[in-house]
């Protein structure tokens, strides 16, 4: 779920294109090498979708230290840490490249499933190339399998147009809304180990609120499976780890208990609170 756009028209420097040495960050602050060092205990970088509204405040710089890490390690070492983005973590990535919060445009796409239109690039993506199954293309290009939640969007035309989004990152598919326009709903970036969905692979599988329109098909189903494969399958190209299991087990998710919210008037059956 997206929250809303301020059109706040600009951030300092947009992530990709200005990288950090570990020198540099040292020099900035304590805290920005502590973050980069952190992420060392990291296999994968995964932006979800807070409900809150997008800002300047909300694309922070621990967002860039955290997507500068994984270019600059790609680019220093060939190393694999791959940075996903679900829904607003989607909308996120593509501010951070483009260095503008104010790239989207309002879009019908409020609790509504649809299918995917798969555009050229695709054929030899590393997400929606030849380790897709038949069977999966098939339910996603011809079923109602993918949930969206998002009331923003990046419209293919402006995309295109663009030439810094349009170079970095390929539009893989694009999806109608719910007033039939199309928005861009998979990119994956040319060169590093960056995915992006407007839609939520997760919900297929995980999110069970009653009257909704989330689609939970046998199809529907192997689609989370495969997306969930495919992000596994990244992060099991880089040997990251905590130094030691003390550590390591100070941030399980396992330390904290799940709350139940209820079956019709939330987004989530399950949340986690963590208080300051």
């Amino acid at each position: 779920m997206d929250s809303a756009n301020s059109g706040d028209p600009s951030i300092e420097n947009p992530v990709i294109h200005q990288p950090l040495s570990v020198d540099q960050a040292q020099q900035k602050s304590p805290n920005t090498l502590i973050a980069y060092q952190s992420l060392s205990s990291l296999t994968a970088l995964c932006q979800a979708s807070p409900p809150v509204p997008i800002t300047t405040v909300t694309i922070n710089r621990k967002k860039r230290q955290r997507c500068v890490y994984a270019l600059k390690d790609f680019d220093e070492i060939q190393k694999i840490f791959p940075v996903w983005g679900t829904c607003l973590g989607f909308e996120v990535l593509l501010m951070l490249t483009r260095a503008s919060t104010g790239i989207l445009e309002p879009c019908q796409g409020d609790d509504y499933a649809t299918e995917l239109i798969f555009m050229p690039n695709a054929s030899d993506s590393r997400l929606l190339g030849p380790s897709l199954p038949s069977n999966i293309k098939y339910a996603l290009e011809n079923e109602p399998t993918t949930s969206n939640y998002h009331h923003f969007c990046m419209r293919p035309e402006n995309f295109s147009a663009d030439p810094i989004l349009s170079t970095f990152y390929k539009m893989l598919t694009i999806s109608p809304d719910l007033e039939r326009r199309t928005f861009v709903s998979t990119i994956e970036s040319r060169r590093y180990p960056i995915f992006g969905v407007q839609w939520h692979p997760e919900n297929n599988a995980f999110e069970w609120r009653v009257n909704t329109t989330i689609p939970h098909t046998k199809d529907s189903i192997d689609i989370t499976q495969y997306m969930a494969n495919f992000l596994t399958n990244q992060t099991r190209q880089n040997m990251n780890h905590f130094d030691s299991l003390e550590d390591e087990l100070k941030y399980l998710i396992y330390q904290y208990t799940p709350e139940f919210t209820d079956l019709d008037k939330t987004y989530y059956q399950q949340v986690y609170y963590f208080y300051e």
